[in-house]
């Protein structure tokens, strides 16, 4: 479902704070019944379960609540329905049946964050003003090149398969350091201190790039914001202007009329070029081509 119809099905609350926090609910949400869907189940798992579906499903249905046209955002969002139903009640049923709950899951999830929210689009639209794909590039190729390198020199030591690597490089350069696993040869300790600089380096990069555009994006913000008021005040501040000239022309009590009576009195050129003059100023303030 493409944004302007799901906007036109459902515009969700009025506030735009409103509308950020029930996306984020929706996605912390859908995370969650995500990684319930992956888990060996569990009567702990099938209860939380339970209750986080109930809250998706309310989430839902206030959607359709919101929604002109309850009936169509109902049959057009009908997939979305199967992510719905907890896993102890689809898991009773069939086998086939928990299948299909959790394929509903993921593609929700993935829909809801690629497309269907507002705090996408303002996602995307901040990720588009930064340059990205430098950063990723180092971090996959770091990861990637890392693990391997970690798998080949530590196997048969601290690592047994090269998910251990991949885990250990990941939570090395993210800093974290659970201490699991442990590097045992010297080739293995090098590469750690190797991938603990590089992983500093990279997150001091990422939050260079990230702050440079946060504050690049609030100053476009106030320089419109500013432009606005500016141009409140310039109109404010013509109209006056015209309507005390016009109406000390006038020499009337009623200054409007005297504005009015001014115009009319304009030579048929000049008054073809105020009137032209009128429609390209509302043109710019209405947006109008």
């Amino acid at each position: 479902m493409s944004e302007a119809v799901r906007e036109a099905l459902a515009p969700g609350p009025r506030g735009a704070t409103a509308r950020y926090l029930f996306d984020i609910i929706e996605v912390y949400v859908g995370f969650f019944m995500i990684v319930a869907a992956l888990v060996k189940p569990t009567p702990i798992l099938y209860a939380i379960d339970y209750y986080v579906s109930l809250v998706a499903l309310a989430a839902y249905a206030y959607r359709v609540a919101l929604s002109p046209t309850p009936m169509t955002y109902i049959a057009i969002t009908s997939w979305e329905i199967p992510a719905l139903v907890p896993l102890a009640v689809a898991d009773r049923v069939a086998a086939w049946a928990a299948m299909i709950v959790r394929f509903a899951r993921v593609a929700r999830i993935l829909v809801l964050i690629l497309y269907g929210s507002d705090l996408a689009r303002l996602l995307r639209g901040f990720i588009r003003g930064l340059a990205l794909s430098p950063l990723f590039a180092l971090f996959t190729m770091t990861i990637l090149m890392g693990s391997l390198a970690y798998y080949a020199v530590e196997y048969g030591h601290s690592v047994h398969s090269y998910f251990d690597a991949l885990w250990f490089t990941i939570v090395t350069i993210t800093t974290v350091g659970y201490g699991d696993i442990v590097p045992e040869t010297l080739a293995g300790k090098a590469l750690t201190m190797a991938l603990m600089l590089i992983g500093i380096l990279l997150w001091s990069i990422t939050i260079a790039v990230f702050s440079t555009a946060a504050a690049r994006h609030i100053g476009r913000v106030i320089a419109r914001e500013l432009q606005r008021v500016e141009r409140r005040r310039r109109r404010g501040l013509e109209a006056t202007l015209l309507y005390q000239t016009f109406g000390a022309l006038g020499g009337a009590e009623d200054a409007a009329t005297a504005c009015m009576m001014a115009v009319l009195s304009m030579p048929p050129g000049e008054f073809e070029e105020f009137l032209e003059e009128l429609k390209r100023r509302y043109r710019a303030i209405h947006g109008v081509v």
